[in-house]
């Protein structure tokens, strides 16, 4: 994905916003998918998320922040945030190294997002953050 002048200065405006490092950005028509570092998390997104909705006011998208953490566990449950998880189980097949997560049926639907934008993203982030090479919601 390459980003253009527009994408950069709003990836600029929420580090100045926030005072997180972005480690990975991924901006979509509607959205922005920044993803930080564990260490700055809560100071990123500010006591009642009052920074997110800065931010978006001046942007007029939503914004999506994903936490990294080094183990692997940890980082699979933060992409998945916004939905619960159930489980999540790690294998091997066919296209390497893959995390099968279980979200509560309720949330199933929304992890996998309109024509499966969310576990797109959610997968895209954990293929270039981690050892794995794909994800999947059971």
């Amino acid at each position: 994905m390459k980003l253009d002048g527009d994408d950069l200065r709003a990836m600029a405006l929420f580090e100045s916003i926030t005072g997180a490092r972005v480690i990975d950005f991924m901006p979509t028509e509607e959205s922005f998918h920044f993803l930080i570092d564990a260490d700055g998390a809560g100071k990123a997104i500010g006591k009642g998320a009052e920074n997110l909705k800065r931010f978006r006011e001046l942007t007029g998208r939503r914004v999506n922040v994903y936490v990294h953490y080094k183990d692997e566990r940890k980082f699979v449950k933060a992409l998945f945030r916004r939905f619960e998880v159930e489980s999540i189980e790690f294998t091997e097949d066919e296209n390497g190294r893959v995390a099968v997560v279980k979200v509560a049926p309720k949330d199933k639907a929304r992890a996998i997002g309109r024509k499966g934008r969310n576990i797109s993203i959610i997968a895209e982030m954990a293929k270039k953050h981690s050892e794995l090479d794909s994800v999947r919601i059971a």
